[in-house]
């Protein structure tokens, strides 16, 4: 971790193989606190840990900026929002020396949806009875990042009578539905299906977040 914007080193004097020497930094100035604009409460708590800022500990720098960018630009990436613009700026916090305050402004706009699925080079049938017979297809999709690195991101699509819906999301090999399966296996064996269903539209209806303390004991 670099904790200088500036190292400078001064030979003083020099006396037969000893040499004096001054150096002189300036030390970068720390995160005393940061807040978020544009976030609900749950994507807040979900990007605190990920943004891994100690504060008072860790400088402000212009790898801490980028480091909070690109993590909170893939958090709304991995939930659809791939036009999401992010800024991330410090202001002096005069209540404490050489410290800044840092300032997270996320518009999210839209998400990304999947408006149609062309099909070419079909011959034998019409495209409509092609999307009829595909019970489940796959739509791949890459996006960037800022450094240019590619992140691939598809969509497992399953044909209903309502049209196509997604019903997983995989990012670079990670499958949500895995992930959640693996989260929830345990709950749905011991309380059953239905059950878990219902804590979950209370707890969206609520608006509290998966694990929120309620009533002393922390929610399974």
């Amino acid at each position: 971790m670099r904790l200088f914007s500036d190292v400078q080193i001064f030979v003083e004097k020099t006396l037969g193989d000893q040499v004096w020497l001054t150096i002189q930094v300036t030390e970068l100035p720390k995160v005393s606190k940061y807040a978020f604009t544009g976030t609900t409460k749950s994507e807040d708590e979900d990007l605190r840990p990920q943004l891994d800022i100690i504060k008072n500990v860790t400088p402000f720098a212009d790898y801490t900026k980028t480091h909070i960018y690109n993590t909170v630009r893939e958090y709304y990436a991995e939930k659809g929002f791939l036009n999401a613009e992010i800024d991330v700026y410090g202001k002096p916090d005069t209540s404490f020396r050489n410290s800044v305050i840092v300032y997270i402004d996320v518009v999210k706009n839209a998400k990304v949806k999947i408006a149609t699925i062309d099909i070419h080079g079909n011959t034998e049938m019409s495209d409509r009875d092609v999307l009829k017979n595909m019970k489940e297809t796959r739509v791949r999709t890459q996006i960037k990042r800022d450094n240019g690195a590619p992140v691939s991101v598809n969509y497992s699509l399953h044909a209903t009578p309502r049209g196509w819906l997604a019903w997983d999301v995989v990012i670079e090999g990670v499958s949500y539905v895995k992930n959640y399966r693996t989260d929830f296996g345990t709950e749905i064996d011991q309380k059953g299906l239905d059950a878990v269903i219902q804590r979950l539209e209370t707890q969206n209806a609520s608006g509290k977040p998966d694990g929120a303390v309620t009533g002393g004991t922390r929610a399974p």
